[in-house]
């Protein structure tokens, strides 16, 4: 190691992941089920899945991409009920920011239509809580201990130009929801891995992360654009008449390019370092 702090700094940072590991654990044995409890899952399992990113371990005992897959699993299943609040929560708020009468019975009627009762998802909680507690044991013991300060570093600057790399395929002319989705994983993952780095180095990184968060917001709110339309798309024609669909296309578009202008702005400040530069706070 180049520095002899580097086996403490190494130990706090692990010491981070150890602590997600724990406040999930702890979350899961609690008997709610409401949407924020749902949430708190997912924002944990979204965490570990960072840190498995970073480190991409691959050999005979072990390979990250089993374990990401486990849990992007049980985030998938958990992330049905918590779309279908989110299309709820946007249309009220487009309901309150809307320009003309016709756009506030248009968003009203969605609302009516999209309105649909998280509990019709079929969760197995239960089932899903024995599971990835079986999961977190494994993670907490072989997926954590595993890289020294050095090659945090190498790979936090690798994950910095793959970002980079995905946020030019984002702003392309021609580029797809598929695209920002990609782009908005790289930022939330990348906004982990330096909160994590960040318990190892005295909060040296904190400026960064606090510009890649304020990007990853506003990236989630184009998500949530896309989710809607999808919501719209699935309601049937006799509940949203062909005038309402292009109202509420206007209002998407509308919101939708806001959201892309902010988030080029964001970007721009957030990603100005050179990947040499952007690592620096880890000295």
């Amino acid at each position: 190691m180049n520095n002899k702090n580097d086996k403490l700094r190494q130990r706090k940072v692990e010491e981070a992941v150890h602590k997600t590991v724990n406040e999930l654990v702890n979350h899961l044995s609690s008997d709610s089920s409401d949407d924020e409890y749902i949430h708190q899952i997912r924002v944990h399992i979204k965490r570990l899945r960072a840190w498995l990113r970073l480190q991409r371990i691959k050999n005979k005992e072990l390979n990250w991409k089993e374990m990401d897959e486990l849990l992007r699993n049980h985030a998938r299943t958990l992330g049905q009920a918590r779309d279908t609040q989110i299309v709820i929560e946007k249309l009220e708020e487009f309901y309150f920011r809307a320009k003309t009468n016709a756009e506030r019975s248009t968003i009203k009627r969605a609302i009516k239509y999209c309105n649909i009762d998280s509990t019709e998802i079929d969760l197995n909680l239960p089932k899903l809580k024995h599971d990835l507690l079986s999961d977190l044991e494994t993670y907490r013991d072989q997926y954590i201990s595993t890289h020294t300060i050095d090659q945090m570093r190498s790979d936090l600057k690798k994950y910095y130009k793959r970002t980079i790399k995905s946020a030019k395929r984002a702003y392309a002319i021609q580029s797809t929801f598929d695209d920002l989705h990609r782009f908005r994983k790289d930022v939330k993952t990348l906004n982990y891995l330096i909160g994590y780095m960040n318990k190892g180095f005295k909060n040296n990184g904190k400026s960064i992360k606090s510009r890649i968060s304020e990007l990853g917001e506003v990236l989630g709110h184009i998500h949530d654009v896309d989710v809607i339309q999808n919501y719209i798309n699935s309601v049937p024609p006799r509940n949203l008449y062909k005038t309402q669909r292009k109202i509420m296309a206007t209002i998407l578009e509308r919101e939708l390019e806001k959201l892309l202008l902010d988030s080029k702005l964001l970007f721009n400040k957030a990603f100005r370092k050179k990947p040499e530069d952007f690592i620096s706070f880890m000295k």
